[in-house]
């Protein structure tokens, strides 16, 4: 049967195929409704972190390239995937951060081949399920790659919007599948960062899918091609769901035998943050001593935590210099104490939404206030 052209539309044997302009507004039309079913732009939720935390500073975080798990991951073949756990404020958000810069560099001669995507989870809407996880991750992919379209239009056209439901997350798993295959491709790695922080019935689809692309059945052997994907899951220790999926992974716990690296990288980030602080150098030159006495303070402190120091620091801003060395005296040790005093500064209406070790809000005291968000406190 023979094909004939129509106004930039080809017919062949009774098959419709777009023109090329058609071909590039259906690409546009996909991209808008899948970025509508976001939240955002993950490119945008990434710097918007970086803005709010900081970026990984120059020396940090390098101990990680020299482990024996990343080493195994990175020159693997074929490709896995690697599960890095650690507590809460230790950097993983960081680490996260020079993860992403340091693949992007590696792939960086050859962008649209060596493919790196990435998704931070969050405790808001649209950050905390595995089908947005999904949905973020394939979006990155048609962006840094169009030709990868091709794995979708069918898809797309079939269900329209639709397709970006919750609801159809087999659905658009098959899609994801099928481009993380594609043989033009020579990696697709891919960094998730935050998975404790999404709803732990909506992220497990999406982690037997991840587990079954590393620990094919029987079934999933006989794909072919194999895929490209290699990956990088980053949480918390918990929940203990985890387990399940991927205990059977390569995990590098990393303050159970990197605290030291850790804690230089936290003195680091100190030193950084303190530049917003009323004595900082540029400021004041002539506090060198009054300097050395909150950074110490603010180092015995912190033990290791990022999180504690940026509630810390947070706290010294706009404290005049004769006043920082009692604020800073005065500011609670350990994160457990931060956390009970932060949520006693909600307000009444937001009180209910939160607790902390099952305690009411209200039974809570707290000596000097300072305001934060519930979303400060769901860090």
């Amino acid at each position: 049967m023979g094909s004939t052209l129509n106004q930039g539309t080809v017919h062949a044997g009774g098959n419709l195929h777009l023109g090329r302009d058609e071909e590039k507004d259906h690409y546009k039309e996909c991209l808008r409704e899948l970025l509508s079913s976001l939240p955002g732009d993950p490119r945008d939720h990434k710097e918007d972190l970086i803005t709010r935390n900081g970026r990984w500073l120059k020396g940090t975080c390098q101990w990680i390239l020299r482990t024996k798990e990343f080493i195994e991951w990175h020159e693997s073949k074929p490709p896995r995937l690697i599960w890095i756990t650690g507590g809460p404020g230790k950097g993983k958000t960081m680490l996260a951060h020079f993860l992403v810069d340091y693949c992007e560099i590696v792939g960086a001669r050859e962008p649209d081949r060596e493919l790196v995507i990435y998704f931070f989870c969050g405790t808001q809407d649209g950050l905390n399920s595995g089908p947005s996880l999904l949905r973020g991750l394939i979006y990155q992919i048609l962006v840094r790659n169009k030709a990868t379209f091709c794995h979708i239009k069918e898809a797309f056209s079939n269900h329209g919007k639709s397709l970006f439901d919750d609801a159809q997350f087999e659905a658009l798993w098959r899609v994801f599948d099928t481009m993380i295959r594609d043989k033009t491709l020579k990696s697709v790695t891919c960094i998730l960062d935050g998975l404790d922080e999404c709803i732990e019935e909506s992220l497990a689809p999406f982690l037997v899918k991840i587990r079954d692309v590393f620990a094919p059945t029987t079934h999933d052997l006989l794909k072919i091609p194999s895929t490209r994907l290699k990956a990088i899951a980053i949480s918390r220790n918990y929940p203990q769901s985890f387990e399940a999926f991927l205990d059977n992974f390569p995990r590098l716990r990393i303050d159970a035998t990197h605290n030291v690296e850790i804690g230089k990288d936290v003195n680091n980030y100190i030193d950084d943050r303190m530049k917003l602080l009323a004595c900082a150098e540029h400021k004041k030159p002539k506090l060198s001593q009054l300097r050395f006495n909150v950074r110490q303070k603010l180092v015995n402190g912190a033990d290791g935590s990022y999180l504690w120091v940026k509630f810390a620091i947070k706290s010294l801003e706009g404290v005049t210099c004769p006043e920082l060395e009692g604020a800073i005296t005065e500011f609670p040790r350990g994160l457990n104490d931060v956390y009970a005093r932060m949520l006693r500064t909600l307000p009444e209406r937001q009180k209910d939404k939160v607790s902390y070790h099952g305690q009411k809000i209200k039974t809570l005291e707290m000596p000097r206030p300072i305001s934060y968000s519930v979303q400060e406190i769901c860090l």
